[in-house]
């Protein structure tokens, strides 16, 4: 029978550790120095066996979900097993330190954890890895030649291993999570620049064709009434004023269209509630299609910026259910559910293939759902679109209830209402 021991206190044991630091030392400047999460892993286990003299070693990292140990790097090992061996947690040597984060020497003939392991185990140290007191995956060392047994001194020497190994694997993660995170910004940021010029595109257009076009028309009846005035022909003067006159008025009907899509009046005269009550109101008369507003559980207080986002994706979301849906039903939800802010538009329409389409529909004027999305994002929220063929479309928009932009709002108003406490929004 393997004789087992766990991790005790021996004084032996700091001879050991003192005579390890200068090596140990090199060998933390280099696992430090590695945010490459796969180069990383397989330099774990080439120090852990120069170091250990161990004829096999393995780094197993463990899968929150599914609670199970898997290999991502060995060396000593059949390939078949290091691709394929799994460890649930307290089952087997690995799992049971997964489970109670304590390191394990068993020295002696061994029974092997996976049948494909080959030769017999002759000694084995198994060791917890830990960040900030969880168990992230265990290092273990195995011996199948090598005569003698794991001592005290190569368990301190794994326990230090596993220490550095553990600090730079959450240092490599965090790494890969920030890079991860600027490419999606650069990626949102060029989004935003192309959504950008194209909005200053579209206003250009607009302007050009219909605001410009109906300005040079009254100018030139302005000027043909004024020819005739000076001819004494008032009748016919009067007719090209009153025509000059009708034309101002479309143009100012077109100029106020525009300023509707660069910033609607009604946010800052009726608030978020009232302007979206005047766009489904404008819906239902233009479509003749049932729309309402079943719930409006939001705080009483919201940022300018968070306004602006839930307004413009439900008005991008009953666009697309005009131009599109083909839908006799429309239900707008507004909810707040433990510290989010949730929003849904939802029709009874033909719907489409979300997963086909990249779980969006094409952007149809306005600045699209695409940068809706990514406006979302900037909130530290998200924005998606369920829909299937024959089967209507939901769209929900999710952010926090403290955005980045409110909590700047709320520390300003911190300071400058010294009674205020925490800061927070209601």
């Amino acid at each position: 029978m393997p004789q087992e021991e766990r991790r005790g206190f021996h004084p032996e044991g700091e001879g050991v550790r003192l005579r390890t630091l200068l090596p140990l030392f090199e060998v933390s400047q280099a696992l430090m120095s590695e945010v490459k999460l796969d180069r990383l892993f397989g330099l774990i286990v080439n120090v852990v066996q120069q170091e250990t003299k161990a004829d096999r070693v393995s780094l197993m990292l463990l899968d929150g979900l599914s609670q199970q140990l898997s290999i991502e790097a060995a060396v000593g090992l059949p390939p078949e097993v290091a691709a394929t061996a799994r460890a649930t947690v307290g089952q087997g040597i690995a799992g049971s330190v997964a489970q109670t984060g304590q390191a394990l020497v068993l020295n002696g003939i061994l029974q092997h954890e996976w049948e494909q392991e080959g030769q017999a185990i002759t000694s084995a140290i198994c060791v917890p890895l830990k960040v900030k007191g969880s168990v992230i995956g265990v290092l273990n060392s195995s011996n199948v030649t090598r005569e003698g047994n794991f001592g005290e001194g190569d368990l301190d020497m794994m326990f230090v291993l596993a220490g550095q190994a553990a600090i730079a694997i959450e240092n490599a993660r965090l790494f890969e999570e920030l890079r991860a995170k600027q490419a999606d910004l650069e990626q949102l940021l060029a989004e935003l620049l192309k959504a950008q010029e194209e909005e200053r595109q579209r206003i250009s257009t607009e302007i050009h064709d219909s605001v410009a076009q109906l300005m040079v028309s009254a100018s030139y009846h302005t000027q043909s009434s004024s020819a005739l005035l000076s001819q004494s022909k008032f009748e016919r003067a009067r007719d090209e004023a009153e025509q000059a006159t009708r034309i101002i008025g479309r143009c100012v009907k077109e100029l106020r269209g525009i300023v509707t899509e660069l910033y609607p009046p009604a946010l800052s005269e009726l608030g978020l509630l009232g302007a979206l009550q005047e766009n489904v109101e404008y819906f239902r008369r233009e479509t003749g299609t049932s729309c309402r507003i079943l719930n409006t559980d939001l705080p009483p207080q919201l940022s300018p910026v968070q306004d602006m986002v839930i307004y413009r994706v439900v008005q991008e979301a009953l666009n697309n259910v005009r131009k599109h849906a083909q839908a006799t039903d429309t239900e707008i939800s507004l909810d707040c559910d433990e510290g989010r802010l949730v929003i849904e538009i939802w029709d009874n329409g033909r719907g489409f293939d979300a997963p086909a389409a990249g779980g969006s529909r094409p952007a149809s004027g306005g600045v699209g759902l695409l940068t809706m999305r990514s406006r979302a994002q900037m909130l530290g929220g998200d924005l998606r679109v369920e829909s299937r063929p024959e089967g209507g479309t939901r769209v929900v928009l999710t952010i926090p209830r403290s955005s980045p932009d409110n909590l700047s709002r709320d520390r300003k108003e911190s300071r400058e209402d010294p009674s205020s406490v925490g800061g927070g929004s209601p």
